[in-house]
C-alpha cells in the first residue's frame, strides 16, 4: 500500500503547532501576578502568532507548487502523531496554578518544545526528497531564531 504526502502538509502541521503554543503562552499569561511576567508570556504569544502567520504563507505558496510523493509508511500520521505527543506533554497545563508555573518554567517549556520540534523538522529534512526543501529550511530556521530568544530570555531571568 502506497501513502502520500506533500510539503504543504508539513506547513500544516507547523501551523497546528504553533497555534498550540499560541494557547498556552496565553494561558501561563493569565496565570501570571508578576505583570512582568504577564508581558513576556503575551510577547511570546504573539511570538507564536508571528510565526503561525509565515506558516500559513508558506503553506498557501506551497500547496499547489509541490506534489505529493509516494512513501511505503505512512509519514503523515507518523510525523502528525510525535509533533501531537510533543504538544500534549510539553504544553499540559492540566492543575497548573498560578503558584506552581513561573516565567522560567514557562520559558523552560517553550525551549523543550522547540528543541523537540527542530529535531523531527530535522529528520524529516535529512530523510525525505529534496522537494520538501523549500518548506522545512524556512520552518526549522523560525524555529532555531525562536529557541535562541527563548534562551536568550530564560539567561536574564537567572541572571
Amino acid at each position: 500500500m502506497a501513502f502520500y504526502f506533500s510539503p504543504y502538509e508539513i506547513a500544516l502541521m507547523a501551523i497546528e503547532t504553533e497555534e498550540a503554543g499560541m494557547i498556552f503562552y496565553t494561558k501561563v499569561a493569565n496565570l501570571m501576578k508578576d505583570g512582568e511576567s504577564k508581558k513576556m508570556l503575551v510577547f511570546l504569544a504573539e511570538q507564536e502568532s508571528k510565526h503561525k502567520e509565515i506558516f500559513e504563507k508558506l503553506a498557501k505558496d506551497t500547496e499547489k507548487q509541490y506534489p505529493e510523493a509516494e512513501y511505503a509508511i505512512d509519514v503523515h500520521a507518523r510525523m502528525a502523531s510525535i509533533l501531537d505527543m510533543i504538544k500534549r506533554k510539553s504544553f499540559d497545563l492540566d492543575g497548573v496554578t498560578s503558584d506552581s508555573i513561573n516565567l522560567v518554567q514557562a520559558l523552560d517549556v517553550g525551549i523543550q518544545t522547540e528543541i523537540q520540534s527542530i529535531s523531527v523538522y530535522q529528520l524529516a529534512r535529512k530523510t525525505m526528497i529534496d522537494a520538501f526543501a523549500p518548506v522545512l529550511d524556512p520552518i526549522i530556521s523560525e524555529e532555531e531564531s525562536h529557541l535562541e530568544l527563548l534562551s536568550g530570555l530564560r539567561k536574564k531571568q537567572t541572571a
